[in-house]
């Protein structure tokens, strides 16, 4: 069965066909035109023969009506809502007639106003689009293998001939179905557009390069329609064959626009190598960055040891200027606790911590005997020039005295 039809600003053409295969045709589409734009669908149907048919014109029918009885605002959310009723009826379905229990369908629409393009989905049916010669596929399969594609352990090209190929992970007819796809903003299309809706027993069959052929050859959209429903029986015709092609041959957009950016398989790769790359030459760039930055970081903490003690301070000492210095020597005095006193440490002040080890004098030494009775060997120290003068202005006023405590300030 195929249809062709010319609207304002596109055309349309469909076909369907039971493959050579399977007994029933389980699949149903169809085309029409609603308050809140024009709808295009396409569902397959599974469950059994009678069920699966039964679902997918469930689908289509509850679709419609709920497009044809109101106008509403966001044509992406009236999509969303009108996919979800339909979901509802084949549940509500199954629950009065027992023996079609598991009946389900997917569903792809796609709703036109003017060159907006608005489109949602469920299951594995696929909707593509072809614009400057080339096939963009703009759906993204809830399946098994799509999860595995995902989750990187298998390639799109292996994804189209893994055994498990058929098993979907959301359909209409389920208790728990989750939200249909929806797009965020419309597609903006360009003349000569082509949007293709079709169920998987054309995409399983029959390449998606080969689709891009059929859709660039200069034959008209019915024998477009019909081409593709060939190839696919040539090829095997396993499943059920459905499909609509919507061709726009006026549009108000020079440039196609708010398409994503999955496309066949090859191209797809060509589209991620440049994240791929970019993301590792910001690794890289990172990982030099931070050799250069932590030992700048770190330069205050690899001259203390472990093992070192540290004369305590109080700490708002240590926030004004830090106790240990890269270029200060091991030895430090004022890093090690002076061991000749007692329990009492007077620690440094933060005036004295600024001053550097180059300032500071070393401990007067306890005067020998012979300089209490003012003896030779105290007058030739005394007569010795000295390299720091300023050092000879220590009170001696009684050398006898023991030194004041003010002298621990100079340690």
């Amino acid at each position: 069965m195929s249809n062709t039809q010319a609207m304002q600003n596109f055309a349309f053409g469909n076909a369907t066909h039971v493959g050579l295969v399977r007994k029933a045709n389980e699949d149903y589409f169809g085309s029409f035109d609603t308050p809140n734009g024009y709808v295009f669908l396409v569902c397959d149907g599974m469950g059994g023969h009678v069920g699966g048919a039964k679902a997918s014109q469930i689908a289509v029918a509850t679709i419609r009506d709920f497009l044809m009885s109101q106008t509403l605002p966001e044509a992406a959310a009236a999509l969303k809502n009108a996919i979800i009723a339909a979901n509802n009826a084949i549940l509500q379905y199954a629950s009065q007639n027992p023996d079609l229990k598991g009946m389900g369908s997917t569903c792809v629409a796609v709703l036109v106003q003017g060159s907006d393009v608005f489109y949602a989905h469920v299951g594995d049916s696929r909707i593509y689009l072809q614009s400057e010669g080339r096939l963009f596929q703009i759906t993204k399969d809830h399946s098994f293998v799509q999860m595995l594609v995902d989750m990187g352990e298998i390639s799109e090209q292996e994804a189209e001939h893994h055994p498990r190929k058929n098993e979907i992970t959301n359909a209409l007819g389920l208790p728990n179905m989750k939200p249909p796809d929806v797009c965020l903003y419309p597609i903006k299309a360009a003349k000569g557009d082509y949007f293709l809706l079709c169920s998987d027993g054309l995409t399983g069959m029959v390449a998606n390069t080969n689709i891009e052929k059929v859709l660039n050859s200069a034959a008209d959209l019915q024998q477009k329609a019909s081409k593709l429903v060939e190839m696919a029986n040539v090829a095997g015709g396993k499943d059920n064959i459905t499909l609509q092609i919507i061709h726009f041959h006026n549009s108000e957009y020079k440039k196609t626009e708010n398409y994503t950016d999955k496309t066949i398989p090859g191209e797809t790769r060509k589209l991620k190598l440049p994240i791929i790359l970019g993301g590792v030459a910001l690794l890289i760039i990172g990982l030099i960055v931070g050799y250069f930055l932590w030992p700048e970081t770190n330069k205050e903490v690899p001259s203390i040891n472990k093992n070192d003690t540290v004369l305590p301070v109080k700490n708002d000492t240590v926030k004004n200027k830090p106790v240990v210095k890269p270029e200060a020597p091991k030895d430090n005095p004022r890093l090690v606790p002076d061991k000749s006193r007692k329990e009492e440490v007077i620690p440094p002040s933060p005036k004295r911590i600024g001053n550097e080890d180059k300032n500071v004098q070393p401990p007067l030494k306890k005067p020998e005997k012979d300089t209490v009775k003012g003896k030779g060997p105290v007058q030739q120290k005394m007569k010795k020039p000295d390299p720091k003068p300023d050092s000879i202005k220590q009170k001696t006023e009684d050398p006898r005295k023991e030194p004041k405590k003010d002298t621990l300030k100079n340690a």
